[in-house]
């Protein structure tokens, strides 16, 4: 994207306290791609690119589930619901990675569906604002006022929340 390298180990990030060698090991290995959130022209290009990833993702995606924006708390969600709902009473809560500067509620879409669908329920992705056009706190602002108002609608103890890189950090920070 744009002539932005992989980078390929070693790592330049610390890896985790406590982890085991083998981990270490991998850790160090890990290939990285910078994001370039300190040049627009590169970071947009970075985007383009998952937006195009985005568009194939919901292609394939909708001819097994149903997939509804809706709009919450100011934000746009994307509400997934699989064929057969178990639990329509219960909801999981997606909140994308991407280093809080990429990607979008569609970011995943493979694993969000899989949830949906093992589980039989509702699946509501959160699209928060990106850094740097919209620094911290926007992020954590947008997923408040989204769980404001699905508990609207569900009750605290039937909405799980899960994330991935970034996501799963503000998943913590959301149950902290």
């Amino acid at each position: 994207a744009a002539g932005l390298p992989i980078v390929y180990g070693p790592n330049s990030v610390p890896p985790p306290p406590g982890i085991s060698a083998p981990a270490r090991e991998a850790w160090a290995n890990n290939s990285q791609m910078p994001i370039p959130a300190d040049d627009p022209v590169k970071l947009a290009a970075v985007r383009q690119l998952s937006a195009r990833n985005d568009d194939i993702e919901r292609a394939k995606h909708s001819a097994t589930h149903t997939l509804e924006d809706r709009t919450l708390g100011g934000m746009t969600t994307l509400w997934i619901t699989p064929r057969e709902v178990r639990h329509p009473d219960k909801l999981m809560i997606f909140i994308h990675g991407g280093a809080w500067v990429l990607n979008s509620r569609f970011a995943q879409l493979g694993l969000q569906c899989a949830v949906a669908g093992v589980l039989g329920l509702r699946v509501a992705s959160l699209e928060y604002r990106l850094a740097p056009e919209h620094p911290y706190p926007a992020a954590l602002d947008d997923i408040d006022a989204a769980y404001a108002e699905i508990l609207k609608e569900y009750r605290p103890g039937n909405i799980g929340v899960f994330g991935t890189s970034a996501g799963g950090g503000l998943t913590l920070a959301t149950l902290l």
